[in-house]
C-alpha cells in the first residue's frame, strides 16, 4: 500500500496515530508544502468492490467542495493500489468518547449537540447522509470547536458487512431502519445517532445495552430507554425531550432536523404537525416554551441557517423541486423572500460570521454549484 513512507506522490507518512476496523490512520507531510495532514488508508477489503469505491470517491467529490467550520476538510482520496486513502485535515483534540461514560454539564453537552447539528445540517443539505454518527467519529479540538469526521465510509462498510450478514459500527447508535431497511437510511438515521450520543454525554451511558446485538437491537426497537431524568435530575426537561424525540424508534416521529441555537440556550426544529405540515419552530430549553419561526408550510424545509446574534433566521423551501429561500426577521416577525434566485435546488445555506450577509448555493440547468451573496443591507 506505501512503500518506504510514501503515499501517493504528494504525502509522506510520518508516524501511525490511530487503527480501527476500517484501517490504519497516520500523521502525513505534504512533499512540497510541508503541510502536516491526517492519511486514512482504507484496508483493503474495504475497497476491493470498484462500484462500492466509485460511489464512495463520488460523495467524498461532494465533500471535497463542502466547507463548514464542524467538518473535518477533505483534501482529496488517494490511490493506493489495492485500496485508497483519504487525506484530510489533522484535527488536534481528543474524541468525544473521553467525556462519555460519565455525566457532563447540560450546557456543555447542548454546545456539543449544536456544533455537530449544524455539521450535520450541512451535510444534508448537500445530499450526504453521514450514518456512522458516534462519540468516536466526533472530535473536540482543545478550543471547544467540534469536527466531525469520517462522512461517506459509513456507505462503504455498510455494504460489505450487510453482505456477510454482519452489523456495521456500533450498534448503540444506529437507527433502527440502518438495520432493518439499510438501503432506505436518511437524514433522520443521523439525528436519532445524535440524540443517542447526547443521551450518553448527558446520562453517562447509552440508552440500551444487552449481552448480545439482537438483544440491544430489540431494546432500540421497543424504544423505552431509562429517562433521562432518573439519571439526571438537573437536565432541563425540554432537553430531555429533546433528545427523547431524536431517539424516536418510529423514524416518523424523529426531528427530521434539529440544530441547537448560540449558546445551547435554545433548540430549533423542523416539526411536523401534520402528514402535510411543516413548521420551523424554537424550543427554549430551560423552559420547554415553543415559539413559532414559520406559518404552516406545504413545502418540505430543505435547510435553515441562523445569524449568530440569532436575530434572523433564513430557511429555504422545495416548491415542485425549485428553492425558494425566505428572511424572517424575529424582532420585527417579518418575512421577506430572497429575490433573484434562479429555478434550481438548494445546495447550501450560510449566514456570514456578522450576519449581514446570506451564502446561498443551487444547483440549476447551467450549473452543479453557483454561489449567491445575499446582502441584507443593501440587497
Amino acid at each position: 500500500m506505501a512503500t518506504d513512507g510514501a503515499l501517493g506522490s504528494r504525502y509522506i507518512l510520518v508516524e501511525q496515530i490511530g487503527a480501527g476496523g476500517m484501517g490504519t490512520v497516520w500523521r502525513a507531510r505534504h512533499r512540497d508544502t510541508g503541510e502536516i495532514v491526517a492519511a486514512k488508508l482504507l484496508r483493503e477489503g474495504l475497497a476491493a468492490d470498484r462500484d462500492l469505491v466509485l460511489l464512495f470517491v463520488q460523495e467524498r467529490n461532494v465533500m471535497l467542495n463542502l466547507r463548514h467550520p464542524n467538518i473535518a476538510t477533505v483534501h482529496e482520496v488517494v490511490r493506493v493500489p489495492p485500496s485508497i486513502a483519504i487525506v484530510m485535515e489533522l484535527i488536534e483534540g481528543v474524541a468525544l468518547r473521553q467525556h462519555c461514560g460519565r455525566p457532563n454539564p447540560a450546557r456543555q453537552v447542548a454546545n456539543w449537540g449544536r456544533q455537530t447539528a449544524e455539521a450535520l445540517a450541512a451535510a444534508h443539505a448537500a445530499g450526504i447522509v453521514h450514518r456512522d454518527i458516534k462519540p468516536e467519529n466526533v472530535m473536540l479540538r482543545p478550543d471547544g470547536y467540534i469536527k466531525v469526521l469520517d462522512f461517506g465510509l459509513a456507505r462503504l462498510i455498510t455494504s460489505e458487512l450487510t453482505n456477510s450478514n454482519m452489523m456495521m459500527g456500533t450498534l448503540n447508535y444506529m437507527a433502527p431502519e440502518q438495520v432493518t431497511d439499510s438501503r432506505n437510511v436518511d437524514a433522520r438515521a443521523d439525528v436519532y445517532s445524535l440524540g443517542v450520543m447526547l443521551y450518553e454525554a448527558l446520562g453517562g451511558q447509552v440508552p440500551y445495552s444487552g449481552e448480545s446485538l439482537l438483544e440491544i437491537f430489540t431494546r432500540a426497537l421497543e424504544g423505552r430507554p431509562v429517562p433521562l431524568r432518573e439519571l439526571r435530575p438537573d437536565v432541563p426537561p425540554s432537553l430531555e425531550a429533546l433528545v427523547a424525540r431524536a431517539m424516536c424508534a418510529d423514524r416518523a416521529a424523529r426531528y427530521e432536523d434539529v440544530r441547537f441555537a448560540a449558546g445551547g440556550s435554545a433548540v430549533t426544529a423542523i416539526t411536523n404537525f401534520r402528514s402535510d405540515v411543516r413548521r420551523l419552530v424554537e424550543i427554549d430549553i430551560a423552559t420547554g416554551r415553543q415559539a413559532s419561526i414559520t406559518p404552516d408550510l406545504k413545502w418540505d424545509v430543505e435547510a435553515y441557517d441562523t445569524a449568530q446574534d440569532g436575530t434572523v433566521i433564513a430557511y429555504a423551501v422545495n416548491e415542485d423541486g425549485f428553492s425558494r429561500v425566505t428572511l424572517v426577521d424575529r424582532a420585527r416577525g417579518q418575512s421577506t423572500p430572497v429575490p433573484g434566485l434562479p429555478n434550481g435546488v438548494l445546495t447550501g445555506l450560510k449566514f456570514s460570521p456578522d450576519g449581514n450577509s446570506l451564502a446561498i448555493s443551487m444547483s440549476t440547468a447551467k450549473s452543479a454549484g453557483d454561489v449567491w451573496a445575499y446582502d441584507r443591507g443593501t440587497s
